[in-house]
């Protein structure tokens, strides 16, 4: 009885268990192969869109912001008190650079003026700034900002200058913020 139950379990093994041993086996390797890949930390590779193109809008360097004086009987301006006086801002532009984000030559950036007292802004600062060598500036006030629209002209090459001129005028009453003056930033951006 012996000899019988053997060959049925020789039959078994010799074929339907080479096939599990075998497909054992396979999973095993697929699965080590798997981690083995899976532990790849960084990858890179060139791709090529052509949805669209992306450019280095960066073209302005920020170069010096010239403040006015306030002193504790108003604005100071060479060790005299005057009625006036200006914030004078002055950035670089990339011509090359800003070349290609213009119409042909004609440059459009904003220009903003923020002051951390809005009544501050909206009494002593002129919301007319003159830009040197603009085409035109549009100017809206909104809250503790003065937001200028420029269009400006740029060539192909070098580097251009650009001044902005805000006016500061003293009505008599601007001595009141001496001992809490506000605070100002500027910043420039393509449109």
């Amino acid at each position: 009885m012996s000899k019988k139950s053997k060959k049925p379990f020789n039959r078994i093994l010799s074929g339907w268990g080479l096939l599990l041993s075998l497909c054992n086996v396979s999973l095993i390797g697929v699965g080590f192969s798997n981690w083995i890949y899976g532990t790849i930390t960084s990858a890179s590779a060139d791709i090529n869109a052509s949805v669209g193109e992306v450019k280095n809008g960066n073209f302005f360097t920020m170069g010096s912001v010239n403040m006015f004086s306030l002193g504790p009987d108003g604005l100071v301006e060479d060790y005299a008190i005057v009625s006036s006086s200006t914030i004078e801002a002055i950035f670089y532009i990339d011509n090359a650079l800003a070349y290609e984000f213009s119409n042909g030559g004609t440059l459009n950036f904003k220009a903003e003026l923020s002051c951390s007292d809005s009544s501050f802004l909206s009494t002593y600062i002129g919301t007319n700034p003159s830009v040197s060598n603009s085409t035109s500036v549009n100017t809206s006030f909104s809250g503790n900002t003065l937001s200028s629209d420029v269009t400006y002209t740029v060539t192909s090459t070098g580097t251009s200058t650009v001044t902005i001129t805000y006016q500061v005028t003293d009505d008599g009453t601007m001595n009141t913020y001496y001992s809490n003056k506000p605070t100002f930033a500027f910043a420039v951006r393509s449109k």
